[in-house]
């Protein structure tokens, strides 16, 4: 698939958003970066990599093609803004900030994340991106979300700028060299006697318009999972349209896009999926949504589409060495089976609100 062009859909939030790109803040950040100034990318990179190396040593070094992707497509086709933060001008940038306005029909929700290289944190350099980041914001914004990797110093900075914790999350790391297989097995047996009633399908991006219909639903089916706190929620917009800007951003970025259904033989409804994006390059795979429709739950749905997507990952992806999915940490059902399957958890991450 030829790697789209960003599109020009009339929506309030998108709107905003594309009038952000053209925000210029003054010195010292001035005007976002262009994903087509690879100077830029670049430096933002090398940003990245240092943040990562400290904060998410765990994370394997980000390349500049893959942060140039992430800049042009985002995750569906709706990029958030970035700035560098450059306070002498001509050094290299010591921080960034980032503006992710949320998607339609929610135009009054912002993401705002400031990243500060470590050798440079803890004189000031954050609160002055927090604050350009919070003036830059539309008047309709009522709501502002930043977090990040739960810790007393990231809780401290945010508390004492208002913002009040939200919610946590928590991820979890499956090591493919540390599976037992003979584990699987019984699991995989327990599972399929489970769902008998229910045939396992592979899809891989692009989906037909006909097929993403049916997806529909069970894509909705992840909004009742349980959360921690009261966190303002995004309202997204479960439609055709909005599973083929994934889609598309995914293509686009160079990633691949992996599904497991699991459809009901009876009535032939798309039950359950499971989703993971594999870069080709990179060793790690991400495990996004896995959802089942309620009337189909109790059936170990959603073990038996995992178990079926970790063995096409295997077989498809020998060089892949992880697979790493976030969940809330109320999220006891996908916990428990992704305890099953051998994932280990990680330290938590927090999302802290502010209210405008």
């Amino acid at each position: 698939m030829t790697a789209p062009a960003l599109p020009a859909i009339g929506s309030p939030g998108l709107e905003i958003r594309r009038r952000l790109t053209d925000v210029d803040l003054g010195h010292p950040l001035g005007r976002p970066v262009d994903s087509d100034n690879l100077s830029a990318v670049a430096a933002l990179n090398g940003l990245y990599r240092a943040v990562n190396a400290v904060d998410d040593p765990d994370q394997p070094p980000r390349q500049v093609a893959k942060t140039q992707a992430r800049l042009r497509y985002g995750s569906d086709l709706e990029p958030g803004t970035v700035w560098l933060y450059q306070p002498d001008r001509t050094g290299e940038p010591i921080g960034a900030l980032q503006i992710d306005l949320m998607d339609p029909p929610n135009d009054v929700l912002a993401f705002v994340g400031v990243n500060v290289h470590p050798a440079y944190r803890r004189r000031g350099h954050g609160t002055l991106l927090l604050a350009h980041g919070l003036r830059a914001l539309p008047a309709a914004v009522r709501t502002v979300i930043a977090g990040g990797r739960h810790t007393a110093a990231m809780a401290g900075f945010l508390e004492r700028h208002r913002f009040r914790l939200g919610s946590t999350d928590v991820p979890h790391i499956q090591h493919l060299d540390q599976i037992s297989w003979a584990d699987m097995d019984g699991l995989e047996a327990e599972s399929a006697a489970a769902s008998a009633g229910y045939e396992l399908q592979r899809l891989t991006a692009p989906t037909s318009p006909e097929l993403l219909l049916e997806l529909v639903a069970v894509a909705a089916a992840i909004d009742d999972a349980p959360v921690s706190g009261d966190l303002t929620q995004t309202e997204f917009a479960h439609d055709v349209a909005q599973l083929q800007r994934v889609e598309a951003a995914t293509l686009g970025r160079g990633d691949q896009q992996y599904r497991v259904i699991a459809r009901h033989r009876s009535t032939g409804v798309i039950a359950g999926h499971t989703v993971v994006t594999v870069d080709p390059d990179n060793p790690t795979a991400d495990q996004n949504d896995t959802a089942v429709l309620p009337d189909h739950r109790g059936h170990r749905l959603g073990l038996a589409m995992k178990i079926n997507m970790l063995h096409w990952l295997t077989d498809t992806h020998p060089t892949l060495r992880q697979i790493v999915t976030t969940m809330d940490a109320n999220n006891t059902p996908m916990i428990e089976i992704n305890h099953a399957l051998g994932y280990s958890p990680g330290p938590p991450n927090a999302s802290y609100e502010l209210a405008r």
